[in-house]
């Protein structure tokens, strides 16, 4: 429940922030506006994997830790059939919700006192 909550907020601030037409969407559209996250584990390895639910198909698509260049902190890893599914777009699309996600919602919170 707390999953697919935090994923609905961030499908709600794409659509402001991409201005996204009800009416006339494209496929990457439909997926960020339309999908469910049914899952988000913390593979321990600089991975976390999300498991997307959408059109009754279940897509992975991962958050890599980039050790090559810590300035940029992750990447996108999706299979091959997602990437001919959808473009060469979809990784630069999701790649700042699914940072945001990690960060308001898997992030441990300490309190000092």
């Amino acid at each position: 429940m707390i999953i697919s909550l935090g994923w609905k907020n961030l499908q709600k601030k794409y659509i402001t922030d991409k201005v996204v037409n009800k009416t006339f969407k494209n496929k990457v559209q439909h997926f960020m506006t339309e999908a469910i996250l049914e899952t988000a584990t913390d593979l321990n390895n600089g991975k976390i994997q999300f498991v997307f639910l959408f059109n009754d198909k279940r897509y992975v698509v991962e958050l890599i830790k980039n050790y090559m260049y810590e300035d940029r902190g992750y990447i996108c890893g999706i299979k091959r059939s997602m990437y001919m599914e959808f473009g060469s777009s979809f990784q630069a699309e999701i790649l700042p919700y699914l940072k945001e996600y990690k960060q308001r919602y898997m992030t441990p919170v300490y309190m000092l006192g």
